[in-house]
Order: structure tokens, then sequence, then C-alpha cells
């Protein structure tokens, strides 16, 4: 039992840390299209009212600011706010209404690239209610999706990235900052 819970946990620490990396994006096709340097990883924009809440660890405010902004119909980024609903409702103890955000957010949003970390906020609830069996299934689902070539192949893609931009260097605005052979 006590091994169960211990590999949960590494595979849990070890999914959180791997989905950090999933937020990259394909900037090659951005900086080919604007001419510009596109960032390799982005968080979208929030509300700053809610960015605050959840910062000050105020999640029932928090989860109320999301839900009007999920409410506008001009509201950006409602994959990423559906997520933070999730996280605040995890974190406020109701976990029945959380569960229901992160399935929301994989039904509403299923191209999301929050999809994944949807899925182990789904798992992380499995465990606080002690369904290890439920959670381990969204674990080995999801250390399989992480583990793939697939994934290895993209990882290997933001790293020759990151080692392009490093060996070329971004061009600096002011000359006595450029950069020298």
């Amino acid at each position: 039992m006590l091994a169960s819970r211990i590999a949960l946990s590494l595979l849990a620490s070890f999914g959180l840390i791997a989905t950090a990396f999933s937020q990259a994006t394909d900037s090659r096709e951005t900086t080919a299209a604007s001419g510009k340097v596109a960032l390799v990883t982005t968080l979208p924009k929030i509300p700053v009212p809610i960015h605050q809440a959840m910062q000050s660890r105020d999640f029932i405010s928090a989860h109320r600011l999301i839900n009007e902004a999920l409410s506008r119909v001009d509201q950006d980024n409602k994959d990423y706010l559906q997520y933070l609903n999730g996280i605040a409702l995890t974190e406020a103890d109701r976990l029945d209404d959380a569960m229901a955000a992160f399935e929301r957010l994989e039904k509403d949003y299923p191209d999301s690239q929050w999809q994944s970390r949807a899925q182990f906020g789904r798992a992380h609830i499995l465990v606080i209610r002690r369904q290890y069996i439920g959670a381990g299934e969204i674990y080995r689902r999801e250390a399989e999706r992480l583990l793939s070539r697939e994934r290895k192949d993209e990882l290997a893609g933001i790293y020759l990235e990151f080692a392009d931009r490093y060996y070329e260097g971004v061009p600096a605005d002011d000359p006595s900052e450029a950069k020298q052979a």
C-alpha cells in the first residue's frame, strides 16, 4: 500500500513537471509568419482581479470572478479560466464542483492545451478522495502520453529551438548591446 502511494506521488510529481513543458507553443510558425521572435512558452493573460484572488488564496472569490469572466462572450482563454476554476474549487475543498469543472474543460475544449492538466486535476481529486485505482488509471494514461515517442520528439524540438536561439542570439535594439562575434 505504501509503495503504491509512493509510486502515485512520484507519477504525479513527474506529470506536473512534465506538463509544465506541455505549454510550449510551436513558435517557428509564428516566427516565420511575423518575422518576430515568438515566446517559447506563455501563460494566457487573465483579468487582474482573478490573478489577485488566486495569489491571495481567496479561492471562493476567484471562483466567482472566473464564472463572471466565463459568462462574457468576448472573454479570451476560456479554457485556461476553466482550468483555474477547477484549481480554485479544489483548493476551496469543493471537490465535486472541481471535478465537474475539469470535466467541463475536457468536454467543451477538446483541443485545449490544458487538457492534460485537467486530467491531472481530476486525478488529484481522486487521490484526495482516496480513490487510488481511478487516479492510477489517469496517471498511467498520462505517463504513457508523456513518455511516447511523439512527446519526446516534441520536447527535442523545443530544446533545439532554445539552442538555436542561444546560438544565433537575440537581435539587440541598442548597438552597444549587440552580440559580439
